[in-house]
Formats: structure tokens, sequence, C-alpha cells
């Protein structure tokens, strides 16, 4: 080929990318860390399995999860002042309210989406799809990034695979923003994988897998609700699908969304734990079954439901969300307990007030405790050039990090912190922490009050 570049001993393959950021996954951290990036000067590539941007608030057809109600509000107020939070803790988890590229994605959002989840979820890939496009990234979209590219401990780049066949993506840095930190478990990086004693603090761990469908025909005039009388799916012995309208999404039309989940787990046998969210072959059987599920589950409400007599499946999301699975072992693991301390770390990047903890703090200790998010468990250990965002970022259990607002200012920070590494010339894991910090505070971030400030050495943020 004229004027193309090859890479590669064995197999010769074309670069057909030379970035300075490359960020591999387009839920809500990878597509906020693509824009932290690009904003800040660097050629930035975003790369997506799917035809559609935005993870499981675009394709994935759940928007809204995870979100927060408006702020601030102080550390120190007891929990009677939040009597609109669920359970009466605070509906908050970024604080003391969201910002940056996150608040201005929640605005643009808000001013053209509509109140049910079927009009966000496309609303979401637009507004987001914009952003990227306003910041100047590339998208690089229905292509799946296979391989990390390495030089020695080293990651380089990756490969990738789409309709042109194999090419190479070269980066000064690559942010795992994958869900299952798949990047970096090929790149050799130490993982850390659910544990079924994970339940006993989150009933959604460990991993949590679901599949939204939308469903039409319903005549919501009949309808009166749904009957729990259809026996789940078993999965190779090893799982029970379920499945049920939302009870929180109102009508639209005559249309609504179907959620199909796993079983809630039970002792001895942990259905969650059975299945490998960073395997392809258990995701491959999760996905048939639970389609399988699906169309099954439907027409059984079509004899039975009221109002249903007429509904069919208009689509099923292409898109099996996952609540957890395997994260990088980073240079700082982040925990439940550190979460519950309100623990405070030298290299914040935010403030988050994780939902148990808050529950745990805000009941019944009197005291809502927010606690630091350390830069560290974006960091894996034994890999340069690298870093993991969102669900692939290093916690325990394997959920403790998922809010779906809180992932987004990790997003901002760990795309800021790779261009400033590039920028420096440094290695993400020897970046001037000091310096990442004062470009978020810049940004509306909130680390600390000014004593906390002066604490970390970076006096009045203004």
């Amino acid at each position: 080929m004229p004027g193309c570049r090859w890479i590669g001993s064995e197999e010769k393959t074309p670069i057909i990318y030379d970035v300075d950021v490359t960020v591999a996954g387009s839920g809500v951290a990878g597509i906020c860390a693509a824009i932290g990036a690009a904003r800040n000067g660097m050629k930035t590539l975003l790369i997506e399995k799917l035809g559609s941007i935005g993870g499981i608030w675009g394709p994935g057809l759940k928007p809204g999860g995870g979100t927060q109600a408006p702020g601030p509000y102080s550390e120190t107020e007891k929990s009677d002042r939040y009597d609109k939070g669920p359970g009466g803790y605070p509906a908050i988890w970024v604080y003391p309210e969201i910002a940056g590229i996150s608040k201005e994605f929640t605005e643009r959002l808000e001013k053209i989406s509509g109140v049910n989840r079927l009009d966000q979820a496309s609303a979401v890939s637009y507004v987001a799809t914009m952003m990227l496009k306003e910041a100047g990234v590339d998208l690089l979209v229905s292509t799946y990034v296979t391989d990390p590219i390495m030089d020695g401990t080293s990651v380089r780049g990756v490969f990738v695979e789409n309709k042109s066949g194999r090419g190479a993506v070269k980066a000064k840095v690559v942010i795992d923003a994958t869900g299952e930190a798949d990047v970096a478990r090929r790149a050799g990086a130490p993982a850390l994988y659910p544990k079924e004693i994970y339940n006993e603090v989150d009933g959604h761990s460990p991993n949590g897998f679901g599949i939204v469908a939308i469903v039409g025909g319903i005549d919501w005039s009949k309808y009166s609700g749904l009957r729990a009388d259809f026996p789940g799916r078993d999965i190779a012995g090893r799982g029970t699908t379920r499945g049920a309208f939302s009870a929180r999404l109102s009508p639209y039309d005559n249309l609504s969304t179907f959620n199909v989940q796993l079983r809630d787990p039970e002792p001895p046998l942990l259905d969650y734990a059975k299945f490998n969210a960073g395997d392809g072959k258990d995701i491959s059987l999760l996905e048939t079954e639970m389609r399988l599920y699906i169309f099954e589950l439907v027409q059984h409400y079509k004899k039975t439901v009221p109002g249903c007599e007429n509904a069919f499946i208009v689509s099923i999301s292409p898109y099996l969300g996952l609540r957890g699975g395997p994260c990088i072992e980073g240079e700082y693991v982040f925990t439940l307990d550190d979460a519950k301390a309100g623990r405070r770390f030298d290299d914040v990047m935010y403030l988050f007030g994780e939902n148990r903890a808050l529950q745990h703090t805000c009941l019944k200790e009197g005291k809502c405790k927010w606690v630091d998010v350390p830069y560290r468990v974006m960091i894996p250990k034994k890999i340069d050039g690298l870093l993991a965002v969102g669900r692939s970022a290093s916690g325990i259990p394997d959920t403790v990090l998922r809010n779906v607002m809180a992932v987004q200012h990790m997003g901002q920070a760990g795309g800021t912190a790779a261009a400033l590494a590039i920028k420096n010339r440094v290695e993400v894991r020897s970046l001037n922490v000091k310096e990442l910090q004062r470009k978020l505070l810049e940004a509306g971030f909130y680390l600390g009050d000014e004593s906390r400030l002066k604490e970390l050495r970076l006096g009045n943020k203004s």
C-alpha cells in the first residue's frame, strides 16, 4: 500500500491513527476522558465497539441511573435535611454538586431530553457525540479494541478490528474505559476479580448483569400491573433470569421498557458469581439466554396480563449492562471501608458519596461523610502508559466505583491527567498530582474547603 506505515513483526499491521490519547470505550467515563484530554490540547481518539456513543446511558437504554438531586449539602449536616433522598439520606454522589464536563453534559441533556428513558437514551448519544465532535475528538465506532501495543511494560497504543480488518492505533497514553479493564488485563496489569463475599455489602455484586428492551402495543387504560407467575429461564444450570416492567417509568404512548436480569443471588449458590464479566463465552451465553427469555416473557404477558394483549418487542438493547466485573489492581485499591470512614487522600480527584456509605454514616452515625477518591485508583500496578477509568478503576467490591455521575468526574480527571503527563513528558504514574488538582479546581471540581485546600498546598482555588 503506497504511503502506508506498518507495525508488528510477525504480521504487518497498518497504523491507522497516531494520536496523543486513545480512549477505549464510550460509556460516560470514556466520553468525559476523551473530552478532557482533547480540551487540554491532545489529539484524541475514542474507540467504541458499538455504533452508538453512550454506553449504558445510550445504546444500553438505561439513562438516569445514579443521577443526583441538586446540591449543595454540608458534609456535617444530619440526615433529617435529606428527606428527598432515597431512604432518608442524600441523593447526591459527587460532593457538593456535579462539576466540569459532567455538569455541562447534564445541562445540555436536560434542555432536549424527554421524561422517558426512550427519549433520554437517544439524547444521551446525541449530546455526547456533539460534545466529542466540538472538542475535536476523532471517533472510531463499530470497532473492537483487541490488544494493547506493548513496549516492554509500557502501553504505546492498541490494535483494533473493524470492517477494514486489523489496524494499529499508536498513542502516548491509553485510557481504559471498557468497564472490565480489558486493555489493562491484556497488557498484563494485575487485576481484581469479583468474589461471592462482595454480595454481603452490595446485592448487585458480584458482576450484576441485565439487558433492557423496548415493548410496544400496551393499552395502559387496561393495564393494572404484572404477575410474577412466569418462571425464569435456567442458564446452563448456572443462573436464572428474572424480569418485569420497570415501575419507575411513566407510560410513553404505548411503549415501555423491560429489564431482564439474573435472579438475585441466594446463598449458597450465588448466580452472579457463577459468571465472569471478563469471559467471552460467559457473556455470549448470558446475551443469548436473556434475549430468548425476553421474547418468551412478552409472549406470556400477552396471554395473561390485561392491556398487554397486543404487546410486541420493538427492540432489545445491543448492550449487556454490567454493574461490576474485573478491574485493575491499582496503586491504591479503593474500598467501601474508605467510603464509610470518609477518608482523605493527598491525591484526591473528587469527593464521592458512595450510596451504601451514605446510608451508614447519615442514618447510623447521624453525620454524612463524603470520601476522597484518589488519583492512584486509575494507575495499574506494573504497567505504564495506561490509565483506567470508571468501573475499570481499582475498587473492592467490584461495584464500589460504578456510580455514573462520579465516574464522569473520574473520566475528566483521567483525560486531564493524560494530557498533563504528555505535556510534561512523564509517565502518568509520575505526574505531579498538584498540577492535576489545580486543573480540576479550575474546572469547578470541589476538593475541600479553604482549610482543606491549604492542607493540600493548593491555596485558595480562586
